[in-house]
């Protein structure tokens, strides 16, 4: 605007407000432990954007996928379940995610996904449900209804089973020092006197032994 000459205007201002869209910005997902044991808790921690966002948690493991929260807010607690160990029949880890869906309201705002490798615990072990030990000479026990030194064999027998998936790999019996594999074994002759000690070690499909 020309005012014309040697006329000053002064100060001129203006105020007034504008009202700004919510940048949307998803919630990525961060866990206390990335590498937990299965049956361990965690914590997911949901840094979000505003407050009024929310989050709905869901993870895949193997061939496994389930809800883990919804209408969460900024963090969730988390306990691994064990039946994710019948995803790894024969190995002691794997990788799985964890899905994190945000909303502002009824609003989708978006998805993001955090890895995490799950361990089978030491915990975790083949079983023995029974040992069963017998007379293998033939005639001894209804002669002499005991062992006899020098001319008594055991057969002995052990059901083992694995734990949430694994199966039984090996099985050995160790008696008067020696060892015998199988599940089903029939001994040398106990040349031992007195008490003789039968000592069976199972092994499954991960590796983890029970004795």
């Amino acid at each position: 605007v020309y005012f014309g000459a040697g006329v000053s205007p002064g100060t001129l201002s203006a105020t007034d407000t504008a009202k700004l869209s919510v940048i949307k910005r998803i919630t990525t997902p961060t866990l206390s432990n990335n590498a937990p044991t299965i049956g361990s808790n965690i914590t997911i921690n949901l840094p979000r954007a505003s407050s009024a966002f929310t989050h709905t948690l869901s993870y895949t493991f193997g061939k496994v996928s389930n809800n883990i929260a919804t209408g969460a807010g900024g963090a969730v607690n988390w306990t691994l379940p064990n039946t994710l160990a019948e995803q790894l029949p024969k190995t002691t880890s794997g990788t799985g995610k964890i899905t994190c869906i945000t909303y502002n309201g009824s609003t989708l705002v978006g998805t993001k996904t955090v890895n995490f490798t799950a361990t089978v615990p030491d915990t975790m072990k083949p079983s023995i449900k029974s040992i069963t030990i017998s007379e293998a000479a033939s005639g001894l026990n209804a002669q002499f209804a005991a062992y006899v030194q020098n001319k008594s064999k055991l057969n002995i027998v052990t059901d083992a089973a694995g734990i949430y998936g694994s199966g039984i790999t090996s099985c050995k019996t160790e008696v008067n020092g020696k060892v015998y594999a199988g599940s089903s074994v029939t001994t040398g002759h106990i040349t031992a006197s007195g008490s003789v000690g039968v000592k069976v070690t199972v092994t499954d499909s991960r590796g983890k032994s029970f004795s």
